[in-house]
């Protein structure tokens, strides 16, 4: 969970350094350079490894030395973004009394920021409370992204080499729609990425399951699995990631932004014990198509909640939004309750 949190915030540091019009390209290119450093997996599998299961040990202690060194790096150099400090110093610049009576009057607003306040914000607000519904829906579908070497070796029946022949274009695949789903995002706005990237999700699933059931080529295999993942969380960060920022006022945001990270786990622990119920009725030869039942009617309640009820971010100016620009006047439900 500490890891997802840290992620998250990276999430919120680049769309806080980025302009309205390149938020999500930047984002892309980013997450994409760290994705293709996940080609160390499938070359310390082939030298330290050797193809040997028992040593998945030696494989991850390199990039997780490699990941302390750069985050390390990052702590030492890496600046404050500009939305923060301009709030921070206007509230810093604000005399006690003004502060003291901001509070009082604009508790509703929540000024100082916390988890449990920005949930309570978050349910007050349409935006945010049907972004909430829309990754509750989403990431039902998470289980397909923690399971496909389970398919691999279960239900495909793929040897060690072959794994590690999938591995080396897994990261390519997933860094290339990852950087479609970013471009997409600032091209043509954030529904439509959810959308197009969850129906590559969907159809990169299923060309994984097709090639690996079917013996078709290893490196098929691992770019559709590699597609998948891109197209995945290419859609999971538009909707928890960049939407939640963009729908949240700056004082609160990094505190939305951990409300998709609780989800997150939530949600896919549900599918998980839903996997277990399931695992023992079915073989193994056919995990792969339950993995496949279980994403299909998430995305498609994520896609159908977010085109009809959620509005478009792209474009806003983050050191502005409030979180209630998308919230009905109070006029409009009034006229609506006494037409009823």
């Amino acid at each position: 969970m500490g890891f997802m949190v840290s992620h998250d915030m990276q999430c919120v540091y680049i769309l806080e350094c980025s302009d309205a019009k390149s938020r999500a390209r930047n984002y892309a290119i980013v997450k994409a350079v760290a994705i293709l450093g996940t080609l160390l997996v499938p070359l310390l599998r082939a030298t330290l490894m050797q193809n040997v299961s028992e040593r998945w040990h030696v494989v991850y202690l390199v990039p997780a030395i490699v990941g302390f060194v750069m985050s390390l790096f990052a702590l030492l150099f890496a600046k404050e973004t500009n939305a923060f400090l301009i709030k921070r110093i206007e509230y810093l610049k604000t005399p006690i009394e003004e502060r003291e009576q901001r509070s009082k009057e604009g508790r509703e607003q929540n000024a100082q920021g916390g988890i449990l306040t920005a949930v309570k914000f978050a349910f007050k607000h349409r935006q945010l409370r049907f972004l909430i519904i829309a990754c509750c829906c989403f990431y039902l579908a998470s289980l397909g992204t923690a399971t496909y070497s389970t398919v691999m070796a279960k239900s495909a029946l793929m040897t060690e080499e072959e794994i590690t022949l999938a591995l080396f274009l897994y990261p390519v695949g997933n860094a290339l729609f990852t950087l479609i789903s970013g471009f997409v995002s600032d091209k043509f706005g954030r529904k439509v990425t959810i959308v197009a990237m969850s129906c590559s999700a969907l159809t990169c699933y299923l060309l994984f399951i097709f090639s690996g059931m079917f013996k078709w080529t290893p490196y098929l295999t691992g770019f559709a699995i590699g597609g998948f993942m891109g197209s995945y969380w290419g859609a999971g960060d538009t909707i928890g990631g960049i939407m939640f920022s963009e729908s949240s006022p700056t004082n609160l945001r990094s505190s939305v932004t951990v409300i998709n990270t609780l989800l997150n786990g939530v949600m896919g622990g549900l599918a998980t014990v839903i996997t277990m119920i399931l695992l023992p009725i079915i073989p193994e030869s056919m995990f792969g198509y339950m993995y496949l039942g279980l994403t299909v009617p998430g995305l498609v309640g994520a896609i159908v909640i977010m085109w009809l009820f959620v509005g478009e971010t792209r474009g806003l100016d983050l050191k502005t939004v409030t979180g209630t620009e998308w919230d009905k006047p109070k006029k409009v439900k009034e006229e609506q309750q006494d037409g009823e």
